[in-house]
């Protein structure tokens, strides 16, 4: 099934025009954030909307809160409300704010309008794209979902001002993510990213590079599966690092699994080890080296990745320089050698 194509809106303003023109033809605009959000990126659009058709409701920020709890009070909010079909729920923040909104659109009355206004890097990259909309339940990431397509993306790189240097780097794992499927990991540079015109080239480059794949394979059917590399192993490392209460950012565990997958491609299919090399370089000029849970840990969490079939662990790799594959068994001997691998370096 092909998805409805997005509509994807960049400026380096914030207009009323913009936003009014998108907005005009609702009756009713619920705007969801979390406590960060609100904080640092109402006030800058707040303006735009006018009170006697706007209302507001807040989550907890971080992933821990992209819950089964949260949803149950969006949904309380958006019934007591009246929330209809020719109304927009807009989602204002990071990854977990659109992925929790959008999900909770989909499923209230069977679907009600929403977009998304990105505030975070890798929401502007990766999370607010692609109309892939889940939140976490019993620390499986993403494990109740559903795809449904936003009516507009705004994104504007004003709001990563809100951002201190961990969450904007955060965002720079998936970017990478699409250079290595690309075949262009020479290109990317973190440094050239402080200059705010490549920033915004980059991040238009990435969501293009998403957007087109995604145009391909709306339901994840196919193609579109390349899109979870690095992701088998490193929402592993996530969720059994989160569920001891540990910190860590979701682009922190897709570079640590990006390393332990690109690995595992040298093994099965000769993937270049300089490339392996070059990633690794990368990767450690903006990550600090995390230690990994071990096998035995993440195992479960491994089982229960989306992508699996038949009790089966399938992974996204790189049998060449731009030539990504999918659904690729693994076995457990060579995941764990990937895991003791990533260990070893410096």
């Amino acid at each position: 099934m092909k998805g409805k194509e997005e509509k994807i809106l960049f400026s380096n303003q914030l207009k009323k025009s913009t936003l009014s023109n998108e907005c005009k033809n609702f009756k009713k605009i619920f705007v969801l954030m979390d406590t960060h959000t609100k904080k640092h990126c109402w006030p800058l659009i707040e303006k735009y909307f006018p009170k006697e058709y706007t209302l507001t409701y807040t989550i907890k920020a971080g992933e821990k809160h992209k819950n089964l709890q949260s949803v149950n009070g969006i949904l309380s909010w958006l019934l007591k409300n009246n929330a209809e079909k020719n109304h927009l729920l807009l989602n204002l923040g990071g990854g977990v704010v659109s992925d929790i909104g959008a999900f909770a659109a989909s499923i209230f009355k069977r679907g009600i309008k929403y977009a998304n206004i990105p505030t975070s890097l890798l929401a502007m990259v990766d999370a607010s794209i692609g109309g892939k909309n889940g939140i976490d339940f019993n620390h499986a990431k993403n494990i109740v979902g559903t795809f449904s397509t936003p009516e507009f993306i705004f994104i504007c790189p004003l709001f990563l001002n809100s951002l201190n240097n961990r969450n904007f780097n955060n965002g720079l794992a998936e970017m990478l993510k699409h250079k290595i499927l690309n075949g262009k990991v020479s290109d990317f540079s973190a440094k050239k990213l402080s200059s705010k015109n490549a920033l915004f080239a980059e991040i238009k480059s990435a969501v293009h590079f998403k957007s087109a794949t995604v145009n391909k394979d709306f339901e994840d059917k196919g193609i579109r599966n390349i899109l979870n590399f690095g992701h088998t192993i490193g929402h592993a490392i996530e969720s059994c690092i989160l569920q001891k209460n540990k910190n860590i950012l979701h682009g922190e565990a897709i570079a640590a699994g990006m390393i332990c997958e690109l690995y595992i491609s040298t093994i099965i299919f000769n993937y270049p080890q300089i490339e392996l090399a070059k990633t690794e370089k990368i990767i450690f000029s903006i990550f600090h080296k995390i230690n990994l849970p071990h096998y035995s840990s993440l195992k479960k969490y491994l089982l229960n990745d989306k992508k699996n079939k038949d009790g089966k662990i399938k992974f996204s790799l790189l049998k060449s320089i731009n030539e990504p594959v999918f659904d690729v068994l693994v076995d457990e001997k060579l995941i764990k050698k990937s895991i003791a691998y990533y260990q070893r370096l410096n």
